[in-house]
């Protein structure tokens, strides 16, 4: 979120933590300043990058433009192994809420971001 990162006091603190920070970019950025006709996603793309360790991508469009940032860049296909995720629910029997599997890491909260 370009909120997380756009404000200076922002950028410092994400750039100073201490925790390994992931970019992950769903989007393409190359085709989106084509189609708009701006660069506003590189620079918002670039502004991210500078706060992260890695970034993961899922369209080869953008593959020599994230390259180039300085930020390692890792190419992921977006996909689903259906031998793996193999149950087929109709989207209207699904329950209506967010989830998440795994850890995380705690990282900067609402007392890192109050006005000093």
């Amino acid at each position: 979120s370009q909120m997380l990162h756009y404000p200076a006091r922002w950028k410092e603190q994400w750039q100073n933590a201490k925790i390994k920070k992931v970019l992950f970019i769903h989007e393409s950025i190359v085709d989106n300043c084509q189609l708009f006709s701006n660069d506003l996603m590189k620079k918002a793309t670039v502004s991210a990058s500078e706060c992260v360790d890695l970034i993961i991508y899922n369209d080869l469009t953008d593959e020599d433009y994230l390259n180039s940032l300085g930020t390692q860049a890792i190419w992921q296909p977006f996909g689903v192994d259906e031998s793996i995720f193999n149950i087929h629910r109709p989207f209207d029997d699904s329950i209506p809420r967010p989830f998440f599997s795994g850890k995380t890491t705690p990282y900067f909260t609402d007392k890192y971001y109050a006005r000093k």
